[in-house]
């Protein structure tokens, strides 16, 4: 198969080619893969950077999942793949991964894909891996993000470049476009019948929403890939003042981003919103919605009486007017260890020992804090929990906090105070010596 013909201004391969430079998507020379369907978008994709290859130097490697749900209409898929990239004289790699039926199947069998993306990237020394998602994915990514509540970061929508490697040069070639240019070169492809299913969301958007806007506004997905684009353009701006900010406001404590309270509300309420939602998104299993990112605002800026708030796999923790975000902190157990002489003791909780030089009190226990426990030092009467207070200890810095107690009266809390009958030092733990073993 031939693909030395010339380039057309305004084809899709001149499309893709100015999408390419304009975004600095690739270098000349670059190792670049290509995911390939067999449907006409890549299809569209893989032909027009074969034509473009020879001239900027980059080297092609096909790269083709079949997540078997179709059967043999799928198998069918790759060997046409296969076929199509031998006529190209190009490497064709393709795997096999089932992705079972069932309730958020797009989502699973994305994430399969960019796993498989990520492996042979890595595997092939791939620079880049190009998708072929075209304009009507963007406006149709751009109205399906709009309707669940993103921000004006997740309506850049499907981004040009991503930090992974990905890029999309066909964001500005419509489907329709891709189409008819394959048949005007005379390039068959592959007709997935599942895309005509409107019970996944996206067909539905696709073969049902997107003609009923088309139809009183004819440019509806060129004006939603516009906003998509104008979105990309402010969340780079963006990125580099929030990057800045969020290094400005937060300390990585623990695992955890930890900021004061004051700090955060200094700063304008447009770059605080942004600032909030990349410390959860550093956390998150998923993306932070509108309503979640408003609750941790509503937290932050005194409008939410709790002090914590639990998401997707992180939580924000207001405390002693700091916040902390992060992975929710587990309870930890804490296993008792009698104390009743001076000595040193394992506390296997933290790695460390404890050397008690001194006890004239009855048989103490080495544990963690309890709510109701009563300071042996200072004003009689105290609990500890107003000793945390006084100290400005954070809530999350509590869970495992040592003491020495008989009973409810704790007569060592490490650097909150100790009482006069004993003198104890936390020592930090040796190389000999390891979590729960013994003195």
């Amino acid at each position: 198969m031939s693909v030395q013909n010339p380039i057309e201004p305004g084809s899709p391969p001149a499309l893709i080619e100015a999408a390419i430079f304009r975004h600095a998507m690739a270098a000349d020379g670059a190792r670049l893969g290509a995911a390939v369907s067999g449907g006409a978008d890549s299809v569209c994709l893989l032909v027009s950077l074969a034509r473009l290859a020879p001239e900027h130097g980059w080297s092609l490697t096909v790269l083709h999942l079949n997540h078997g749900v179709r059967g043999a209409e799928a198998d069918a898929d790759t060997a046409w793949v296969e076929e199509l990239c031998a006529r190209l004289g190009l490497a064709c790699h393709c795997a096999r991964q089932l992705i079972e039926p069932g309730a958020d199947w797009e989502n699973r069998a994305r994430q399969a894909r960019l796993r498989f993306f990520r492996e042979q990237m890595k595997q092939f020394s791939l620079d880049r891996v190009a998708t072929g998602h075209t304009l009507d994915d963007q406006a149709e990514t751009v109205l399906l993000r709009l309707l669940r509540g993103a921000g004006p970061e997740g309506l850049s929508s499907i981004l040009p470049v991503t930090r992974e490697g990905l890029i999309r040069p066909m964001l500005g070639v419509t489907h329709v476009q891709a189409r008819d240019w394959l048949a005007a070169q005379g390039l068959s492809w592959r007709e997935d019948a599942s895309n005509q299913h409107v019970h996944h969301t996206r067909n539905w958007l696709r073969h049902e929403v997107m003609p009923l806007l088309a139809g009183r506004f004819p440019a509806a997905g060129e004006a939603l890939a516009r906003h998509a684009a104008a979105a990309f353009e402010d969340r780079m701006f963006w990125a580099s003042a929030v990057e800045r900010a969020v290094e400005n406001l937060f300390q990585t404590t623990g695992g955890a981003l930890v900021a004061g309270l004051d700090g955060i509300r200094s700063v304008a309420r447009p770059l605080r919103q942004r600032v909030l939602r990349a410390a959860l998104g550093r956390y998150a299993k998923k993306m932070v919605d509108a309503a979640q990112l408003d609750a941790v605002l509503d937290l932050v800026e005194g409008r939410r009486s709790a002090g914590r708030i639990r998401l997707a796999g992180v939580e924000a923790w207001l405390s002693m007017r700091k916040v902390r975000i992060g992975r929710p902190v587990a309870h930890r157990f804490i296993e008792p260890v009698e104390v009743p002489a001076a000595g040193t003791y394992p506390m296997a909780w933290r790695g460390t020992s404890l050397w008690v030089s001194r006890l004239e009190a009855p048989p103490a226990t080495l544990r963690g804090w309890q709510p109701g426990d009563r300071a042996g030092w200072g004003k009689p009467g105290r609990s500890l929990k107003e000793e945390f207070q006084r100290a400005r200890i954070p809530a999350w810095e509590r869970a495992g906090w040592p003491v020495l107690a008989v009973e409810r009266q704790v007569i060592w809390a490490g650097a909150l105070g100790s009482a006069q009958e004993v003198e104890a030092t936390e020592l930090v733990s040796s190389p000999e010596w390891g979590p729960g073993s013994p003195i």
